[in-house]
């Protein structure tokens, strides 16, 4: 079986490194990649197309919903979670209708990021 193909997309550097390294040795989940921006992610898709996207919500020059509504319109095969500080219930409703396929918090454990993968 291959591994699940994911890339991190959140502004902040060493949150990005932080979930690469939590799947470093994993048996199912690959970290292929990180974007600091919807450029950078697009710039990756060109190369390859990860199974799963990790986004955040607060992101420089294009908040992630926005991002995640356009990019499910022009890659409906890719697969968005958003994972976010943003704990409140109408953040989660915007997620679903943007096309998220989850919504995590931050603080979430491994176990819970790797079931949602």
């Amino acid at each position: 079986m291959s591994k699940i193909s994911v890339i991190v997309v959140d502004d902040h550097q060493l949150f990005r490194e932080g979930v690469r390294s939590l799947f470093a040795e994993d048996d199912l989940i690959s970290v292929e990649g990180e974007a600091d921006s919807a450029e950078s992610m697009y710039e990756f898709f060109e190369k390859a197309l990860p199974e799963v996207v990790l986004m955040d919500i607060t992101m420089p020059g294009a908040d992630g919903l926005s991002i995640i509504r356009e990019s499910r319109k022009r890659f409906p095969e890719v697969k968005f979670i958003v994972l976010t500080m943003h704990a409140d219930g109408q953040y989660v409703v915007k997620a679903v209708r943007s096309g998220a396929f989850g919504y995590l918090l931050k603080n979430a454990d491994k176990e819970e990021l790797s079931e949602a993968i």
